[in-house]
């Protein structure tokens, strides 16, 4: 079949929506469709992608029109990113969600779609909700030739807590900080680093690089609870734009990784670093729920509240536009925060047990990720799919 990949270019990077994007482009080849892409511009900047995809995107024809009479139109974005619906054409779509409701502009913009595509069961129940019948799963997966452990070990000087992410509300960043402040102190050396999103660090994420928001946050805390200010923990904010390569060593040069976010639609990095052997540390609900098992991670307990309950409490400095959408109108959608005393005292076992237990709890997470969330039953899904359209 001609398919169109409508990405808005995302597979030329390593966001999340650009992982998925690239790794449907190279099985949808596999499986043997005429693949033609979306590189507006006729510009691809595939320095961050990894070797052996490259040399195949670059071979693949840029799309000229999305009418130029393809048998499909496959969109892998957010809805509210989505192109019109090509008449003449399957239109599909692949989106992650995370929250328990989707805003209604999402909704308007999803109408008429030929088939729409989510990664947990979790994100179906909420598109059926939404009024979407017959939403197909397809479960992620991550590359373990891309992410796996590398010796001799090359390790940050303190104990380092690693997360990855774009920096808002809903990633629980404030709870995690929150955390590691009442886990540490300087003395403890300790690094919590953040690796943030650069297209995010350009935007609202400069408030951070000048301090102001660690400022008014920590400010919070010590208030909070009784801090001394010279005593903080180190954290570092990381905010290049890396290759896969890269990612990999920073992953590496991490003890454990940590995330606290408040819903995902799938959680790729925290794979990632499973596949490296890292403990992870994070809270089953939404799609986490769908593959990390409590023999694998380190499960923080979560509780289901309205996103007006989250907003009202004023401590927490950024965020709130984002989540301003989900808390208007009649539907009352839910998110979900991590219990940042019971992730406190993990971190610290973490750090205590790190050669005996958490590093144990890290060999088997690589075993399990590589057996059962690869890339090829990624694309057998796809194409079961695709051939009932």
């Amino acid at each position: 079949m001609r398919i169109f990949v409508r990405d808005g270019a995302r597979h030329t990077r390593n966001g999340g929506y650009g992982i998925v994007a690239r790794n449907f482009i190279v099985q949808l080849v596999k499986k043997g469709h005429q693949v033609h892409i979306d590189n507006p511009g006729g510009k691809f900047k595939l320095e961050e992608v990894e070797e052996k995809h490259k040399k195949l995107l670059e071979s693949l024809t840029p799309a000229k029109s999305d009418r130029d009479n393809y048998d499909i139109v496959f969109q892998i974005k957010p809805p509210n990113s989505i192109n019109p619906l090509v008449p003449g054409s399957k239109n599909i779509i692949f989106t992650l969600h995370g929250l328990s409701h989707l805003p209604s502009d999402w909704i308007e913009k999803l109408q008429g779609q030929d088939k729409i595509m989510v990664g947990s069961r979790y994100d179906q129940e909420v598109f059926a909700r939404g009024g979407f019948e017959g939403v197909e799963v397809v479960p992620l997966a991550s590359d373990g030739e891309a992410f796996c452990p590398l010796f001799p070990k090359q390790k940050n000087k303190d104990f380092t807590f690693y997360a990855v992410g774009t920096f808002h509300f809903r990633k629980g960043w404030d709870l995690l900080l929150e955390a590691y402040y009442r886990a540490f102190t300087k003395e403890d050396n300790v690094l919590l680093r953040f690796k943030v999103n650069e297209s995010v660090a350009k935007g609202n994420f400069k408030s951070l690089g000048n301090q102001k928001f660690l400022r008014e946050f920590q400010e919070v805390l010590i208030k909070k609870y009784h801090l001394n200010r010279e005593t903080l923990p180190r954290i570092e904010f990381d905010t290049r734009e890396l290759s896969m390569k890269d990612m990999n060593k920073e992953y590496n040069k991490a003890d454990a990784f940590i995330l606290l976010s408040r819903g995902e639609g799938w959680q790729l990095p925290a794979m990632e670093a499973l596949l490296c052997q890292l403990p992870v540390i994070v809270p089953a609900h939404t799609a986490i729920s769908e593959w990390a098992r409590d023999d694998l991670c380190f499960i923080i307990d979560n509780e289901e509240v309205p996103v007006k309950e989250a907003l009202a409490d004023n401590s927490r400095p950024f965020g709130f536009a984002w989540a301003k959408r989900y808390s208007e109108g009649d539907i009352e959608t839910r998110m979900y925060v991590s219990d940042v005393e019971q992730a406190s005292k993990i971190m610290g076992i973490v750090k205590r047990s790190w050669n005996i237990l958490a590093k144990e709890v890290g060999w088997r997470g690589r075993e399990y990720i590589l057996e059962n969330y690869n890339w090829d039953k990624v694309g057998d899904n796809l194409e079961r799919i695709i051939q009932n359209l």
